[in-house]
């Protein structure tokens, strides 16, 4: 007889088989037979080789072991093929629709990025502030100094009483009394200013932080507790506290860093002949050195810019300096600090500068490196929404920019030419006699008017694609990404221009205003000073804003909607203030003025 298990012919009634060594399975009937589909032998079951030709043999359904019985069903259970590629389908589709759905919930976010407005009643006495269409308070009397952080979402705001206040989109706190000056950080999280502690004491809650000089190391302030007039104070905004910094506080001396962390002042002499420098960061004080004042620094005080006073406050010379952890360079000299001018990018690791005020010669210098030469003149031309911000430090203009390099960025100079700045931060001229430009968010396509009122458009990466887009231009606006393009020609009809067509959307306009998702507004048949208010979304059909009729003028919030003013009457003075976009406003102000 044969083995059941492999093939072999054993002796008749042999219980193992004596070749694999397993129990020898007999068969006496052709069911227990199992035919090789190569060669056809009859093979008994459970064999899985055939013991002739060697192929591999089927296992009909009913000899399969257990667990090749569950590996069938498991495998009859497997998902037809077309149904998991149309499942898989259906949730890319899906995750496709959720990212598309977050990225326009984001950007709706960004559009309502808002700015904080003030406006100022003469009747009343009082500014309000607004933010995103919602009154947030009221400063008694007028404002006399408001610094904004670069978002503009923050202010520190001084009033002419000498209150201090800081407003946010939170509401207004009130920071101290007998203040003189105040300023912002960049971030807005921190308000540095002066108390004139002769007139009463600063806001109650403060912290002190005693410190001692050692001459110029890092030290503590017990001995800056001199006699003074001025006392520095650093309100943080998040914890709503004030930390005395230093008495005996030079006026117009104070910058910050544009964290908020560090700050720098002068030290005046008991004999108010000569000062010292000194920079507070994060607790830690350090002297900047003898007859230096700084003019910016940046976040933890890595970059420093500072004027340096050999003589004293009576030099004839002032030289100017550059200075990171890792080195220091000498920029240029000056006769009076009010020759200084600055320009720094977010980081204040680049800095563009002149020694003798706007019409002078601007040279840049990048990380402490050896200064290059720009031009002369320099204002910066910045895409939709964004502002520098600016302050003085001892009559030097100082102007933080919210890019992260100068390279790219376009500028007119003082001979109203449009210039851009390269990689390597070379100056390449675009046009000359330029008295309006514009650049796109992404800053890769400049618009602007030359002296012939022609408007152009310009790639930055491609200069010789250079567009004349209209004649006898006398103003324009772009939509955020350059996609469109907003003017009025000789007679006050505005046009919409596209790389398809250019249509006419209105006519008699006396201004235009665009908000960041690119709707177009403007006054039409303005007379007796006010005109009725039009939008257009298309560009290229306009539609009337509801009971608008008596507009004198439109103040964009730098997001996708606007405020609007409606004037009752020029004798009266008073308006209403009206906040919202496209056909959907609300009054914010009653007979408001």
């Amino acid at each position: 007889m044969k083995c059941g298990n492999c093939g072999s012919t054993v002796p008749d009634g042999l219980a193992i088989c004596n070749i694999c060594k397993k129990p020898v399975i007999t068969t006496t009937s052709d069911s227990d037979t199992v035919m090789c589909p190569c060669c056809g032998e009859s093979n008994f079951k459970g064999i899985k080789i055939c013991s002739k030709c060697g192929s591999a043999l089927a296992v009909p359904r009913e000899a399969r072991t257990p667990k090749a019985a569950a590996h069938a069903r498991k495998k009859k259970r497997r998902l037809n093929p077309k149904f998991v590629a149309a499942v898989v389908i259906f949730v890319l589709i899906s995750a496709v629709s959720l990212s598309v759905l977050l990225f326009l919930t984001h950007r709706k976010d960004d559009l309502h990025i808002g700015k904080l407005q003030s406006f100022y009643s003469a009747s009343d006495g009082y500014t309000q502030f607004v933010f995103d269409g919602e009154a947030l308070a009221k400063t008694d009397g007028s404002v006399v100094l408001s610094a904004s952080s670069l978002d503009d979402s923050a202010r520190a705001v001084l009033t002419d009483s000498g209150k201090l206040c800081h407003i946010s989109p939170s509401g207004k706190e009130e920071v101290s009394s007998n203040v003189v000056f105040c300023s912002i950080s960049a971030n807005g999280a921190a308000i540095p200013y002066l108390v004139d502690i002769d007139n009463g004491e600063p806001a109650s809650e403060t912290q002190e932080s005693e410190t001692e000089n050692d001459g110029g190391e890092e030290t503590n302030a017990a001995s800056l507790y001199d006699k003074s007039e001025l006392s520095l104070f650093l309100y943080d905004c998040a914890d709503k506290t004030s930390t005395l910094i230093a008495n005996n506080v030079n006026s117009n001396s104070v910058a910050i860093s544009p964290d908020g962390n560090s700050v720098s002042y002068t030290i005046a002499s008991s004999d108010s002949k000569s000062f010292e420098g000194y920079i507070c960061s994060k607790g830690i004080y350090s002297s900047a050195g003898k007859g230096v004042c700084i003019a910016a620094l940046s976040d933890n005080a890595d970059y420093v810019y500072y004027l340096k006073y050999e003589s004293g406050i009576d030099s004839e010379t002032i030289k100017f300096f550059a200075k990171s952890s890792e080195k220091e360079i000498k920029l240029g000299e000056l006769g009076d600090a009010s020759g200084l001018s600055l320009f720094l990018n977010k980081k204040a690791s680049e800095v563009i500068f002149s020694l003798n005020g706007f019409g002078g010669n601007y040279f840049v210098s990048v990380g402490c490196d050896e200064k290059k030469r720009v031009s002369t003149g320099f204002k910066p031309v910045l895409p939709y929404g964004k502002q520098a911000l600016s302050f003085s430090v001892t009559g030097s203009a100082v102007s933080l920019c919210p890019v992260d390099t100068f390279a790219g960025i376009p500028f007119t100079d003082a001979s109203e030419t449009l210039v851009y700045i390269d990689s390597s931060f070379n100056s390449i001229e675009v046009s000359g006699g330029v008295s309006n430009a514009r650049v796109s968010s992404k800053g890769d396509l400049l618009f602007y008017i030359d002296d012939n009122d022609f408007l152009y458009s310009y790639t930055v990466k491609s200069p010789s694609d250079k567009k004349k887009l209209a004649s006898h231009v006398g103003k324009f606006e772009i939509s955020p990404d350059g996609a469109r393009c907003f003017y009025m020609d000789g007679d006050d009809a505005l046009y919409c221009c596209t790389d398809e067509n250019t249509a006419l959307i209105g006519s008699d306009v006396s201004d235009i205003r665009i908000s960041l998702d690119g709707t177009v507004y403007f006054l039409e048949n303005f007379t007796y000073g006010s005109g009725k208010l039009y939008y257009s979304k298309s560009g290229t059909e306009k539609t009337a804003v509801s009971g608008a009729d008596n507009v004198s003028s439109v103040i964009m919030d730098c997001s996708d909607k606007l405020y609007y003013r409606s004037d009752h009457s020029t004798v009266s003075g008073t308006f209403d203030l009206w906040y919202g976009s496209e056909n959907s406003f609300v009054m914010l102000f009653d007979d408001f003025g």
